[in-house]
């Protein structure tokens, strides 16, 4: 039977790119297996999803293929052991024998039959091809030395828990693998610059705040914007806090607003005295009194002069 396997986030979470394939499904039952997924981390099937929502194996099975359709969960079957034959069968195929070629000469050692089976599995078991298998070698040794320096140690298991990653988000042309690939590097580019706008200078970013951060460049937003909604969660809660600023920044994508103008002309903040006449505050009165406060005040000087 075929597993599902999901993102382990660590929460009960739903991505934004997920919403937008829900949405676009336009199939509620699709949207409530998927949340029953999310929940389960995966560790359900058809039957226990039929359970759940009260519906037939058949319907389940259908919602649990529309979901592998729109790439929000990916069907794989349990890891396979390849025999030495298919092995070697496999070493004979051009597209095979030159991926573990690369893959050797990437990681600066003779693959051991251990990798050979690692590297299969990436190829038949994931379905990833060998140009995208060879984008994701280079990536992840790039990623190893832009993290740890020069000289640390290759393993195809690492190799294999980021193709885990990649399935995951989705990727699986080399026009995605390329399309990733740019986004990491203006991520990166601006990494920098976003810390400052920030103010974290004295240590990295956590792996959450950098999703946070590569979530609101791919919305459209720079380092101005950010320093401006820093700024205002400063004034409204006094403190950096991430959640609280991805609130504003989904504020401000709904409406279109990206850059400091637009934000400045669209969402600027409420002054005090419109927040005042807004909730109804009451006018201060006038110190000077009316005509009839006036003779009002004469005639009681006058009856406490005739006492």
């Amino acid at each position: 039977m075929a597993q599902y396997q999901l993102p382990d986030t660590g929460s009960i979470s739903i991505t934004r790119a997920a919403v937008d394939r829900l949405i676009a499904g336009r199939d509620g039952g699709s949207a409530l297996a998927y949340l029953c997924l999310l929940r389960s981390r995966g560790a359900i099937g058809p039957e226990q999803l039929a359970q759940e929502l009260n519906c037939s194996r058949q319907e389940a099975e259908r919602l649990m293929n529309h979901l592998a359709e729109m790439g929000l969960i990916t069907p794989t079957e349990e890891k396979k052991e390849y025999s030495a034959d298919e092995l070697a069968d496999a070493l004979y195929q051009q597209d095979f024998s030159f991926l573990v070629s690369q893959a050797e000469c990437l990681f600066g050692e003779t693959l051991s039959a251990g990798d050979l089976q690692r590297l299969l599995y990436l190829k038949r078991g994931l379905g990833f091809s060998a140009e995208v298998l060879l984008q994701m070698m280079q990536y992840y040794k790039s990623e190893v030395r832009r993290v740890y320096g020069p000289g640390r140690r290759l393993t195809m298991a690492r190799l294999e828990k980021l193709a885990q990653d990649w399935k995951s988000r989705g990727i699986a042309t080399l026009e995605d693998a390329e399309s990733f690939l740019h986004r990491r590097e203006q991520y990166l580019s601006q990494e920098g610059e976003m810390k400052r706008a920030l103010e974290i200078y004295d240590r990295k970013l956590t792996a959450s705040e950098q999703k946070y951060l590569s979530s609101w460049m791919d919305m459209g937003f720079g380092s101005e914007a950010l320093r401006l909604c820093y700024e205002r969660t400063l004034d409204r809660i006094h403190s950096l806090n991430f959640k609280y600023m991805d609130s504003i920044f989904l504020s401000w994508h709904k409406k279109g607003l990206h850059t400091p103008d637009e934000i400045e002309k669209g969402d600027a903040p409420r002054s005090f005295h419109r927040q005042e006449e807004k909730q109804g505050a009451k006018p201060v009165q006038s110190a000077v009194p009316d005509e009839d406060e006036t003779a009002r005040l004469k005639r009681l000087l006058d009856s406490m002069k005739e006492g």
